[in-house]
């Protein structure tokens, strides 16, 4: 084993030995310097430089290549080396031809030599000399040519590197092999590509083979072992025509300059890196767009009164040997062409459509493109597992049920049974009893009535101390606006300013007002403001919340989605109020069988469209892990982003509203890479229900507002002692701590209480302690000292 071991090494270095020798013995450079004498003694004579201008000034640039003349000039050399020589094709009209040195010992793996015939199109007008003259310059003798380093250079180094070993009487070992394929250009697909699956390659037993490279002015030359891999992307957007007059939303225009920018910001990311001396080009992912197709065409050019069906982007995409197919593919269907914008996209080296989408209805569902991705165990919108693809819209979308999935994405649900997929969390979060049947939906006008509830109080405040919220549901779209509140008191103010805000921005206003009983309604500041407005407020009898049953269906929904998404991502309970938000925000722009599967944000735009209150971004993962880039005036070593949690959207930016737990900061962003599959808390257990919040966030304890001489806390249950500075007195109450003493421990039946009251700000500067005075405890002897709250 070892023997053999040591004999493959051995081979492979002779190999790449003998390429090496090769390249050395390459007679030219692209630059050579030569004197006005020479150049004249050059074109008389068949020297190597000769030979390649008139291999240059043959025009194999693509769309018509003149592929028989290349091959014709290339026997001659061959003839004139005594190789040997075949032209086969795989594909009419498009020859290859295969050049063969050969060897002493032909049963050895042969070297491989490739090169191709074609080069890109070129555009006379922006030479400085014609493309296909290699005019050679004087001074420097330097040669202008289309395809001088791409890559008919190489080719002729090929050729010139064996007749100057010939002339030296060097005969290899084994056999040489040059092909010459054509195609390259456009994807190999007729040249390459049919050759290696071919007998003919079989035959040639290859062991090492070398292909272009990057040419070398020097007598350096770089031998690469990988290279990126060619995508030839092209992106189509749908959406809907009409007089350029009317502003649409969603239109092909419009979803494609979306793309665009999306792509773009990523090129940027992979540019810096290049800018800043991190990588080289070819160690990057690169996307350059090469064109754009849409419009309609008119014999002067373009109709610029109409707004075309279809628009259509085609982009370069290179990927880097270590970067994931898979992983690009899931950034294009999700970020780059999702189906959600009515976006398809293609691979154009192949020619095969990737994902699409047909509108049904007011949907656009996923089509089939080919069975044989399914048989893969891929879907039609990204190449990833189907049930993975079910889970992951089902986490962004907030947890719908698996058979509404299914009514949205029917191809991904082909071949799965929806009654077997499970999610934990859902069954946690969504169980409840048998639901009161509801009303059937009957279409009025936006804000004719407005269905209402409060939710509260949390237990656990929100990072602004809020543990209420109250739903605004209009009946006509089922939109849904929700604001949190430190109190539910707020109520009135906050339907004050609901109702202004829907005067000011939708010309109109509310006439009905329907809630239940809660004096958070029935009170004099909010019944008054409705009799000024001339709004009815309906309210349930008592004990039927059944007739208030869309704002309550509306909160456990709302609820239910929120539950689901913060035990998924195992979000610590303080973040509440960002879960409902995006709750909401979720809710609104799902479609929902009371609308006949139109969405609330859509239904309310066919009565406003010239709305822009409400912004739409790509949908993300609600708690997942984002790296937020930070801002320029970062030191020059510190890191280029920010490791936060992604809570949700921005209903006032166009932005991913983020946190990070340990600097306490949010954040409003579009610079954010998201890593959906990553929960930022780790998941220890179900729900997190075991987990302390402490540890996710370490707050600084507030400033004492007491202050007792020589005092310790003595907790009766453990007999544990707590120092004052670990007492929470900002509000609560905290009952296991039922002792006051200085030095040695209270009797338990002659203990002291401690009881922390909160005051309004007016009179903060009232004691907020009551104990016992040293008269009512003679016995013990102690003292305690009240001290009021400093100014302000």
């Amino acid at each position: 084993m070892a023997s053999s071991i040591s004999h493959s090494r051995q081979s492979h270095l002779s190999l790449i030995h003998f390429t090496l020798l090769l390249l050395l013995f390459t007679p030219f450079s692209l630059s050579t310097t030569i004197t006005q004498e020479q150049e004249q003694k050059q074109d008389e004579a068949d020297t190597s430089i000769t030979r390649f201008q008139r291999y240059l000034r043959i025009n194999t640039a693509h769309p018509n290549p003149s592929y028989s003349s290349a091959v014709s000039y290339l026997i001659s050399q061959a003839d004139s080396l005594a190789l040997r020589y075949q032209t086969l094709y795989f594909s009419p009209n498009k020859p290859l031809l295969l050049l063969t040195w050969q060897g002493t010992d032909p049963s050895l793996p042969s070297i491989l030599l490739n090169s191709h015939l074609d080069s890109v199109p070129a555009e006379p007008s922006k030479w400085q000399h014609p493309p296909f003259s290699a005019f050679r310059r004087s001074h420097d003798g330097a040669i202008f040519a289309r395809g001088a380093q791409d890559d008919k250079c190489i080719a002729m180094q090929y050729l010139e590197a064996i007749r100057n070993l010939k002339a030296r009487g060097f005969t290899p070992s084994r056999s040489v092999h040059v092909s010459l394929v054509p195609d390259e250009e456009i994807g190999g697909a007729d040249g390459a590509a049919k050759f290696v699956e071919s007998k003919e390659f079989a035959e040639l037993k290859v062991g090492f083979a070398l292909d272009e490279g990057q040419a070398s002015p020097g007598d350096e030359y770089r031998v690469f072992y990988a290279d990126r891999s060619p995508w030839g992307l092209k992106i189509k957007a749908r959406g809907q025509p009409g007089h350029g007059a009317w502003m649409y939303d969603g239109s092909a225009m419009e979803n494609l300059m979306k793309s665009v920018e999306v792509i773009n910001r990523f090129r940027e990311s992979q540019f810096d890196v290049v800018k800043t001396g991190k990588a080289l080009n070819s160690e990057v992912v690169s996307v350059n767009p090469v064109y754009l197709k849409a419009g309609v065409q008119s014999e002067s050019g373009f109709v610029m009164n109409v707004q075309p069906s279809e628009a259509e982007a085609g982009f370069d995409l290179r990927l880097t040997p270590t970067t994931d197919p898979d992983e690009m593919r899931r950034r294009i269907a999700s970020e780059w062409a999702p189906v959600i914008r009515n976006m398809s996209y293609e691979d154009r080296t192949s020619g095969k459509m990737i994902g699409s989408a047909k509108m049904m209805d007011g949907l656009y569902h996923f089509e089939d493109i080919s069975e044989d991705k399914i048989a893969q165990g891929f879907s039609g919108i990204s190449f990833m597992p189907i049930k993975d693809q079910i889970i992951l819209w089902h986490n962004r979308l907030g947890h719908p049920s698996f058979p509404y999935l299914k009514h949205l994405f029917p191809s991904l649900f082909k071949n799965i049974d929806s009654s077997l997929l499970k999610c934990e969390s859902c069954i946690c979060s969504k169980s409840h009893r048998v639901p009161y049947y509801s009303q059937p939906y009957h279409a009025s006008k936006p804000f004719h009535l407005i269905h209402s509830d409060v939710w509260g109080p949390s237990k656990i405040t929100t990072q602004f101390e809020k543990k209420w919220f109250v739903t605004f549901i209009d009946d006509h779209t089922r939109l849904c606006w929700i604001y949190l509140m430190h109190e539910k008191s707020e109520v009135s103010k906050i339907f004050q300013y609901f109702s202004t805000m829907v005067e000011t921005q939708f010309d109109t206003k509310i006439s009905i007002l329907r809630s239940d009983n809660g004096t958070e309604y029935f009170n004099k500041n909010l019944g008054e403001f409705l009799q000024k407005k001339g709004i009815q407020h309906q309210s349930t009898c008592p004990n039927t919340p059944q007739q208030n049953g869309i704002a309550e269906r509306k909160n456990k929904h709302l609820l239910e989605v929120a539950r689901a998404i913060m035990f998924e991502g195992n979000v610590p309970k303080y973040l509440w109020g960002d879960a409902v938000l995006t709750a909401a925000y979720l809710i609104n722009r799902m479609p929902t069988r009371v609308l006949n599967y139109c969405t609330p944000l859509d239904t309310f735009k066919k009565n406003f469209p010239a709305c822009r209150l409400h912004s739409d971004l790509p949908l993300k993962v609600f708690g997942c892990t984002v790296f937020l880039h930070t801002p320029s005036y970062r030191s020059k070593l510190d890191p280029r982003t920010e490791k936060c949690i992604f809570i949700g959207y921005s209903p006032s930016q166009k932005g991913y509203k983020c946190f990070n737990p340990h600097t306490k900061k949010f954040h409003v962003s579009m610079d954010v890479t998201f890593l959906e599959h990553e929960t930022f808390f780790q998941k220890n257990s179900l729900q997190g229900e075991s987990l302390r919040e402490e540890n996710f966030l370490h707050e600084p304890l507030p400033t004492p507002i007491l202050h007792i001489e020589d005092t310790t806390f003595t907790n009766q249950v453990n007999s544990e002692t707590i120092t004052k500075q670990d007492v929470k007195t900002n509000s609560e109450i905290v009952p296991e701590l039922v002792g006051i003493q200085t030095g040695k421990e209270i009797p338990q039946e002659k203990e002291l209480r401690c009881y922390v009251r909160k005051y309004p700000k007016k009179t903060r500067d009232q004691p907020i302690i009551s104990v016992p005075t040293q008269s009512e405890n003679p016995e013990d002897g102690s003292t305690v000292v009240l001290q009021e709250l400093p100014v302000n």
